[in-house]
């Protein structure tokens, strides 16, 4: 099972010059707030995406899964536990925004 996850957040005022600019494509966050966050986000049954892929028996229901990840527009976001922020047991925590990209589904 594969799955791109990506993140980017490219320069309004730069992309304008080449193309229209879609600040749901172009402009994604990333979010650092108190590691209290935990208990909000927690609120919302989030999916781990150890357990999540773990869950797949066929490749086809991964790319069914990511299909209906790009079809809805959900807004996901990540937590990179080896991140030093997040890591470190400290006061803060990191969100960073991504949206799933590439499938190892074949194209023929």
């Amino acid at each position: 099972i594969y799955i791109l996850f990506f993140h980017c957040s490219f320069n309004p005022a730069e992309l304008s010059k080449t193309r229209p600019v879609d600040p749901a494509k172009d402009q994604m966050e990333i979010v650092t707030g108190p590691r209290t966050m935990l208990r909000f986000i927690n609120t919302f049954n989030p999916i781990t995406l150890e357990n999540k892929l773990a869950s797949f028996k066929t490749k086809e229901e991964s790319w069914a899964w990511a299909d209906s990840l790009k079809a809805t527009g959900k807004q996901i976001y990540l937590i990179d536990w080896n991140d030093p922020i997040n890591g470190s047991g400290g006061t803060e925590l990191r969100l960073i925004q991504v949206a799933p990209t590439t499938i190892n589904r074949p194209l023929f």
